[in-house]
């Protein structure tokens, strides 16, 4: 969904891309430095649930999440378009995600039911993008709910509890169903491709 607006902040990614690169930024580690700042952000709503503290937690998960767009970006500029790259990309953002959700939940901002239906859905939406790729299918920008996606609406939504405190059980319910509508639109498009 947010793919058609990506491209308008690709001049911006490529200037920051192309810094990196002169400083001998490595992709693997922007996708690590992005694991780690997830992983901070996590522990730091895990020890205290206070304004300050979910603010900084979103702002660093947030962060987090643009080193995960950045890392393709460094990939391509420095010709590092890889298998392997792909492949540690894509796990790191499984763990990163599942890290996240589990800070929610051990804080008790979010109920643990539904924190691990959120995971396994958006593990299944990950898992459909892998099979279908590895059919050759192009699956970029395919459902609702990409990872892009699903982190924003977390961060706004986070943002606006600490301002209005609202069951954020009710936000992951949506994203859940989001989420199961994104996974039937995938298997509907591998389907179809793999027809004709």
């Amino acid at each position: 969904m947010l793919n058609r607006f990506r491209d308008k902040f690709n001049k911006i990614i490529l200037r920051i891309a192309s810094f990196l690169t002169y400083i001998n930024f490595k992709p693997w580690m922007a996708s690590l430095l992005g694991l780690i700042l997830v992983t901070i952000a996590a522990v730091i709503i895990m020890m205290k649930v206070s304004t300050f503290n979910i603010l900084l937690s979103a702002s660093l998960f947030l962060l987090g999440g643009f080193m995960d767009v950045l890392d393709g970006s460094l990939a391509r500029l420095q010709n590092r378009v890889s298998r392997w790259g792909g492949f540690y990309d894509s796990i790191i953002d499984r763990i990163t995600e599942i890290i996240y959700i589990f800070g929610l939940a051990y804080s008790q901002m979010i109920s643990s039911y539904p924190a691990y239906i959120y995971i396994t859905t958006s593990i299944l939406i990950s898992y459909t993008r892998a099979r279908g790729e590895g059919l050759g299918i192009k699956m970029q920008g395919i459902g609702l709910m990409e990872r892009a996606e699903r982190l924003l609406i977390l961060v706004l939504a986070i943002i606006i509890w600490v301002y209005i405190k609202f069951n954020l059980d009710i936000l992951i319910l949506i994203l859940i169903l989001l989420n199961i509508v994104t996974f039937i639109q995938r298997i509907f498009y591998v389907w179809s491709e793999t027809r004709s």
